[in-house]
């Protein structure tokens, strides 16, 4: 089964499966497009969900003049997936090698897994502490 992404259009990715492997993997290029501000003003439009946040966020990404640095993958958890509607926790190694987690609610629109993000523009569900090895699927260069 291939999961996408299929296109790489400008520097970012799109056209992944209607699968949780899909979802996965929309989640996690999504948090690398904020290590290139300008990556991130392109990527945005084309990643988030429609509704009131996806202006706020693109915004905030053009006048990012602070750039993240980019995470790897440590594992990941799929809270929920339903075809439509997805709730991916990813297990993330920084740049300083601390482990880190967030959760991305995705919703399959226009035919590719869009990000949601509030009306304000930001992930609607809090980071959490790094999960534990037995709670997620190891991914990654040691998963």
């Amino acid at each position: 089964m291939t999961a996408g992404a299929f296109h790489n259009g400008a520097g970012y990715w799109s056209c992944y499966s209607r699968t949780p492997e899909g979802a996965l993997y929309a989640a996690y290029n999504a948090t690398q497009y904020c290590a290139d501000p300008n990556l991130a003003a392109r990527a945005l439009p084309q990643t988030l969900a429609d509704g009131p946040g996806k202006a706020a966020a693109t915004s905030a990404a053009r006048r990012n003049d602070a750039p993240c640095s980019p995470l790897s993958p440590a594992g990941f958890v799929m809270q929920s997936y339903d075809g439509t509607n997805a709730t991916v926790y990813l297990l993330v190694t920084t740049a300083t090698g601390a482990l880190g987690a967030a959760g991305t609610n995705l919703v399959w629109q226009h035919g590719d897994w869009k990000i949601k993000v509030d009306a304000s523009g930001h992930n609607p569900i809090a980071a959490v502490p790094a999960m534990a090895a037995a709670d997620n699927t190891p991914w990654g260069a040691n998963g």
